[in-house]
C-alpha cells in the first residue's frame, strides 16, 4: 500500500499521492465522506484516528468534543485568612466556592481542579478582590499532586476600590493531577475575594 504524505480536505475528502488500485502514483481521487471510514482509512495512513503526514483543510473544522472547563463564582465576600508570606488555597469553609459551569475531562472537587487526561492545556483565571491599602497580593496555579508551582501574578489593593488580577495559565498535566488557585500576601493582610472566572482548554498530548 502506498504511503500518504499529504491530505487535503475541501467539502469531500481528496486523496493526493495514493494510487488507484495500488499502482503507480499517478492519480488524484475524490472520496465521499460516506466512503472514507470503510474504504480509505488505510490509504490515508490513519491508525486510531491519527494522520501520518500533513493535513491541509480548506474551510471549517468542527469538533464534537474537547477537554475543557469553564466556571467561577460571583456576588461573594470570602475573606481568605493568610499566614504571613504563605501560599493559601482560595476556598471557603465548606470547600465549595468554585463552581464548574461546564466541563469535559476536567472536574472540581473540594475546590481542587482535577484534570482527568494527560496533556497540555491553556487557560485563564480572573479574580476581583478587596484588601488593605497598598497591600500586595500574589496569585498562582499550584499542582498539588506534583508539588509544582506555576508562575504568579501580583496586584496591589486600595481600601475603597475593587482590584482585579488576570492569571494566564499553561498546564502540563498527568492524568489525575489536582490543581489549586492560591494567594499570599507579603505584608500580612487578608484579601476578600469577590468574584472569579476561569477557563481551561486542551491543546495537545
Amino acid at each position: 500500500m502506498a504511503t500518504l504524505s499529504t491530505v487535503r480536505i475541501n467539502e469531500n475528502i481528496i486523496n493526493e499521492g495514493v494510487p488507484t488500485g495500488g499502482g503507480a502514483n499517478t492519480s488524484l481521487t475524490k472520496v465521499s465522506a460516506a466512503d472514507f471510514d470503510t474504504e480509505w482509512r488505510g490509504h490515508l495512513g490513519l491508525t486510531g484516528g491519527t494522520i501520518t503526514g500533513d493535513l491541509y483543510v480548506i474551510g471549517n473544522i468542527t469538533k464534537t468534543e474537547v477537554y475543557h472547563a469553564y466556571g467561577g463564582f460571583q456576588d461573594v465576600s470570602e475573606t481568605i485568612v493568610l499566614d504571613a508570606d504563605t501560599w493559601t488555597h482560595i476556598t471557603n469553609a465548606t470547600n465549595d466556592l468554585w463552581v464548574l459551569n461546564e466541563g469535559d475531562g476536567i472536574s472540581i472537587v473540594a475546590d481542587d481542579i482535577i484534570i482527568a487526561n494527560t496533556g497540555d492545556y491553556m487557560g485563564n483565571v480572573s479574580l476581583t478582590l478587596t484588601g488593605g491599602n497598598s497591600k500586595d497580593f500574589l496569585f498562582r496555579l499550584y499542582n498539588v499532586t506534583q508539588n509544582h508551582a506555576h508562575y504568579y501574578i501580583g496586584v496591589s489593593t486600595t481600601v475603597s476600590n475593587y482590584s482585579n488580577v488576570a492569571l494566564p495559565i499553561y498546564i502540563e498535566a498527568t492524568a489525575g493531577d489536582h490543581y489549586q488557585i492560591q494567594v499570599k500576601c507579603v505584608a500580612g493582610d487578608d484579601p476578600t475575594i469577590r468574584s472569579a472566572i476561569f477557563n481551561i482548554s486542551y491543546l495537545h498530548s
